[in-house]
């Protein structure tokens, strides 16, 4: 019974990466075509290629990148990309991450809004947008920020008017 919310999520996030396996296995999405994407690969691959390669300071590679975007939006691809290995489809594929985020953050809202139910409804519901399922797939800053402001919005409504300092500051 109370596993039932992380295997429900859990299995969202499979259905997601099953369907994002089956339409990238048939994209001929080029990188070097798109120069935003481009710029996004290219830090991903700094970064990738920072942490396999700085040992104790690992994340010392993030001073190392010289691009206008932020930073930290990349290292979700980086790390899968140091893990498994570079290439396009894991750049993406690794995008999972901040969909895992996306959907705690909007069942957590809607929990705290109406009730358990409600927030598995929101979670599902916002699963199915395309604009998440499209987005899901992309190199760009988007998704990363679609994906974190459900978690702070709940965040700063749990900090009761910025009472609890905790939540306000997560």
């Amino acid at each position: 019974h109370r596993l039932f919310v992380p295997v429900y999520l859990g299995a969202l996030t499979l259905a997601h990466l099953a369907v994002n396996l089956i339409w990238l296995a048939g994209d001929g999405w080029d990188v070097s075509r798109i120069p935003d994407g481009f710029v996004h690969a290219s830090s991903a691959l700094h970064l990738s290629s920072g942490l396999a390669t700085q040992g104790g300071d690992s994340l010392g590679c993030l001073r190392d990148v010289h691009s206008f975007y932020p930073v930290l939006a990349h290292l979700p691809r980086a790390a899968a990309a140091a893990v498994v290995g570079l290439s396009p489809t894991v750049l993406r594929v690794a995008n999972l991450l901040y969909l895992v985020v996306l959907l705690i953050g909007v069942y957590k809202l809607g929990r705290l809004c109406l009730d358990r139910r409600g927030g598995l409804l929101a979670a599902t519901l916002v699963s199915l947008m395309p604009a998440v399922y499209g987005g899901s797939r992309q190199l760009g800053l988007d998704f990363p920020a679609l994906c974190l402001t459900p978690l702070a919005v709940h965040l700063l409504l749990r900090s009761d008017g910025f009472a609890r300092l905790g939540y306000a500051l997560a």
